[in-house]
């Protein structure tokens, strides 16, 4: 029942449903467990099918809520990076006004790093990670269990970088001590690849929500920040980067879990990337609040 609740939520209505000597074959049960099976999913998930004569059933309606209950699935949860820009914010409001359409009971939780999201993903403790192209291909060379939803358009996730440095700063020394976050594959990969040449750089561990902080108390010289956040110390400044930003630093991913095919199916049907860059860029540009 749960494997056909899964096929089923990657149909929509009108589509063809493969006959029971097919889902027999494919599950390698009897016919009978597999008829079974579809008159539990009648009853508990609304599937209405039509056959006209000797042609194949068709999808007529089903229950998408309840089809995911019978997938062994409970409401589902998003990770997102903490909603430090209004761009971060846009993108959090677009993924619950869009999925608030959907039959499914959904939350969204703010998790610091893409690596720590991944990882919690792929642990089966969430069903979407929001990431960074830089930080999905960095998974996807290390092997990890997730896989790509939906990509996003350019500034999607950041409009560009510069280095916050505090308001004495005046040119690059030699040495510097450079905040990086090791859950973060951004700022961890970022700051080594956007260095000054000539400087020697000693990188120090800060969590991304005390970098600010520690620039403003000396702990360290300068990390890597978003031109669209504007710092919250006084005595900061941000410096523009003249180096070109990485390939998809900027563009945001949405991963799901490898062969999660429930999940792939009812976001699918939810979620766009057209959908999503529109409410996004209504936040941005104030036509629309966050939401909360």
């Amino acid at each position: 029942m749960q494997e056909l609740a899964i096929l089923l939520l990657q149909l929509k209505p009108g589509d063809e449903i493969p006959s029971i000597a097919q889902l027999s074959a494919r599950f390698g049960v009897g016919r009978g467990t597999v008829q079974a099976a579809l008159e539990l999913l009648r009853a508990e998930a609304g599937l209405a099918t039509d056959a006209r004569g000797s042609s194949a059933s068709r999808v007529v309606a089903y229950n998408p809520a309840a089809l995911w209950l019978a997938a062994g699935r409970r409401g589902l949860m998003l990770l997102l990076p903490f909603p430090y820009s209004r761009r971060v914010m846009g993108l959090a409001t677009a993924l619950a006004e869009l999925l608030r359409l959907s039959p499914v009971d959904h939350s969204l939780a703010y998790m610091r790093g893409a690596r720590s999201r991944i990882e919690a993903l792929c642990a089966g403790r969430a069903d979407l990670a929001v990431v960074s192209a830089l930080a999905a291909e960095e998974a996807e060379t290390q092997g990890s269990d997730c896989e790509v939803l939906l990509k996003l358009g350019p500034e999607s996730y950041a409009a560009g970088q510069g280095w916050l440095v505090r308001q004495d700063f005046s040119s690059w020394p030699a040495r510097m001590r450079i905040g990086t976050d090791p859950a973060s594959t951004d700022q961890s990969r970022l700051p080594r690849q956007l260095l000054p040449q000539g400087v020697a750089p000693e990188f120090v561990d800060v969590p991304y929500l005390r970098m600010q902080g520690a620039v403003a108390s000396g702990e360290v010289d300068a990390v890597v920040w978003p031109q669209d956040v504007l710092p919250g110390y006084e005595g900061l400044r941000l410096l523009p980067i003249d180096r070109e930003l990485p390939s998809g630093a900027d563009l945001a991913v949405l991963l799901v879990r490898q062969g999660d095919r429930a999940a792939r199916a009812l976001l699918g049907q939810a979620l766009t990337p057209g959908a999503i860059r529109s409410i996004q860029e209504e936040v941005l540009a104030g036509r629309r609040e966050p939401s909360e």
